[in-house]
């Protein structure tokens, strides 16, 4: 009777042990929140382009993103610190992106002009 209690309460000790070596191995500090603004439809092209809001972490500030997506896989073609906000996104042709981005907590009014040649 008591050989089966210890062995009980060991298995349970174990379990409990195993659970929480699971949850430290997958815990998250810090968790990415990724949005999506819009996708444009590159025409002539076989591919699309993503543009991505990632706000800012202990590690890095907000960020604008812009991603190609091709063949279900994306890559990034360039980001933009210190963004937070996308004014307007269009292409130019089929090989030129021009993105006008603003950072609503520094300034409200000022506007930068981006142009992106696509490959």
């Amino acid at each position: 009777m008591k050989k089966k209690v210890i062995i009980s309460i060991i298995g349970i000790v174990l379990i409990i042990v195993a659970f929480t070596i699971y949850k430290m191995a997958t815990f998250s500090l810090f968790d990415v929140e990724v949005n999506e603004v819009t996708r444009i439809n590159v025409p002539n092209r076989n591919f699309e382009l993503a543009i991505y809001y990632l706000p800012s972490n202990a590690t890095s500030q907000d960020y604008i993103q812009v991603r190609k997506i091709e063949n279900g896989v994306e890559n990034v073609i360039e980001s933009f610190e210190r963004y937070d906000n996308v004014v307007k996104s269009e292409l130019e042709g089929d090989s030129l992106l021009c993105l006008i981005l603003k950072d609503k907590s520094i300034n409200a009014v000022k506007q930068d002009t981006f142009l992106i040649k696509l490959k």
